[in-house]
């Protein structure tokens, strides 16, 4: 099911966002949906079929709300709910179409180069680091951090993003 899903995202094209459906059981949709999404890196959502109903799981990227990009699309959905990373949708089959569009579409306004998006914040990723790249002299070397704020206001000093 999961290949059969990503070979049909994929050849839709380079798209902001996918909606891929098939003959699948709604309750499995989920997993393929996060699969996918890390695969191609784009926000995805997976819908199967009980009758006349698509319903479906989505997964997104970072930067990238699927709940407000559902709600650009609420007019064709029965249903939706979940948190910006994944979400539940339900639709008639027959709006499938017109809901891949429209999520494309919605997917593509939220956008911004060079930017992900944290707690409502623009933040720019200067350099992404590997847990194994986490020492304990790096972790001495951040204590020194707040001594240069207080010679340098209004620093933004990536430790005050950095999690552990």
């Amino acid at each position: 099911m999961t290949e059969e899903a990503t070979a049909q995202a994929e050849a839709m094209g380079d798209l902001p966002g996918y909606v891929v459906h098939g003959d699948w059981h709604p309750g499995v949709v989920g997993i393929a949906a996060g699969k996918i999404c890390r695969a191609l890196d784009r926000p995805v959502i997976v819908l199967g079929k009980e009758g006349a109903v698509a319903k479906g799981s989505g997964r997104s990227v970072p930067g990238t709300n699927l709940v407000d990009a559902l709600t650009a699309c609420a007019d064709l959905l029965k249903t939706f709910g979940g948190h910006p990373m994944a979400v539940g949708v339900s639709l008639a089959v027959a709006d499938v179409e017109a809901f891949r569009a429209r999520f494309a579409t919605a997917i593509a306004a939220q956008k911004v180069a060079g930017a992900v998006v944290v707690d409502g914040r623009d933040l720019d990723i200067v350099h992404w680091i590997k847990a194994t790249e986490v020492t304990d002299r790096l972790l001495d070397d951040l204590e020194l951090l707040p001594a240069l704020r207080r010679r340098e206001p209004g620093a933004s000093l990536w430790r005050e993003v950095f999690c552990l």
